[in-house]
């Protein structure tokens, strides 16, 4: 395979920043088409791309014959109609997050593509970007031991800078930043521990009178003991003069911790040697990473090593068990209640 011919399906915010910047400097790899149902979005990025086909529909994007394989980069209600007309068009596909609103439509959704024999990868780009991956490579190393405790945090303003119309469609059918992008954290917990979620609770707040929450506080049990605590907010800084955005990740070992912030750009290993301290600068994404691996995957003909429909289905099950603890707890005015998955 010369080069890999891949279709665009969205043309918002993550395709303009982050799948078409990637793609464009990357060899082996050619983007034909680009489809969304405004027409004027794709054109312009078509424009600035020299993409040579522009559709408003996925359907005619699917019907091209020298297509290899699409990106989805579309709201996430949209995702099954496009992997299942993708599955039957023998083309590989590389979704964004999350997989679906719903395991049930996941689950098929990947059925559909393993029974093709087809690459199917979620975008988990946080598993490709450090300090992550010199995070897990600590652990497999064994430098703090088990893992007892982890603390996984992002906070923002949300993505209201965009447009409230976007702001609107995530905090609705996207489910909010618990789901939106809490699936990003719900998969690194599985990914850390090799272990699956046992127990979820759950505690919301809600400022702007949407139906999901605006800030959320997880406490997970692993099935392998560890605690987990994940952190969710579109509402951190929201109407100051400064916005600030805030990730956290901390593994507290048996042995010793890994602990990094965006405050201070710093990864540091705390063991009984002196501390390993590593500056990272905050918030690069790893898109090239994730594409190099997805076009290994499809030359290899094999999905080793990038995150399945699977994983991708794990962690809206996870993300949809904490929406329904806060849902319990909010109905009941009590304390939070536990949902077992």
């Amino acid at each position: 395979m010369q080069s890999i011919k891949i279709g665009l399906l969205g043309a918002g915010t993550v395709a303009e920043y982050g799948h078409l910047p990637a793609l464009s400097s990357m060899e082996g790899a050619e983007v034909v088409a680009i489809a969304d149902l405004d027409p004027q979005r794709a054109e312009k990025l078509a424009n600035c791309y020299s993409i040579p086909k522009v559709y408003d529909n996925y359907q005619d994007l699917l019907a091209l014959p020298q297509l290899d394989a699409v990106v989805v980069a579309t709201p996430v209600e949209t995702h099954k109609k496009i992997v299942m007309a993708a599955a039957k068009r023998n083309v590989h596909v590389l979704c964004e997050k999350p997989i679906a609103p719903s395991p049930e439509e996941g689950r098929q959704m990947t059925e559909a593509m393993e029974e093709r024999g087809l690459v199917f990868a979620i975008n988990f780009l946080l598993r490709f970007s450090e300090p992550l991956v010199t995070m897990k490579k600590w652990v497999e190393a064994g430098k703090i031991g088990k893992i007892v405790v982890m603390r996984l945090i992002f906070n923002s303003a949300g993505p209201g800078w965009r447009s409230k119309e976007r702001l609107d469609a995530l905090m609705t059918k996207g489910g909010g930043p618990i789901f939106d992008c809490g699936v990003h954290y719900f998969d690194l917990a599985r990914w850390f521990t090799g272990s699956e979620f046992y127990q979820i609770q759950a505690r919301g707040a809600f400022l702007r009178g949407y139906p999901n929450p605006d800030h959320v506080l997880c406490t997970c049990r692993l099935t392998d003991g560890t605690i987990a605590l994940i952190e969710e907010s579109w509402i951190y800084t929201l109407g100051s003069r400064e916005s600030r955005r805030y990730r956290c990740y901390e593994l507290i070992g048996e042995r010793g911790t890994i602990a990094y912030n965006t405050d201070t750009a710093e990864l540091v290993l705390f063991t009984e040697d002196k501390p390993v301290r590593i500056h990272i600068p905050p918030e690069k994404k790893a898109f090239c990473e994730v594409y190099e691996q997805f076009f290994a995957c499809i030359k290899q003909g094999s999905s080793v090593g990038i995150p399945s429909g699977l994983e991708g289905v794990r962690a809206v099950e996870a993300a949809k068990a904490a929406l329904d603890a806060i849902e319990r707890d909010c109905g009941k005015q009590i304390g939070c209640l536990a949902a077992n998955i």
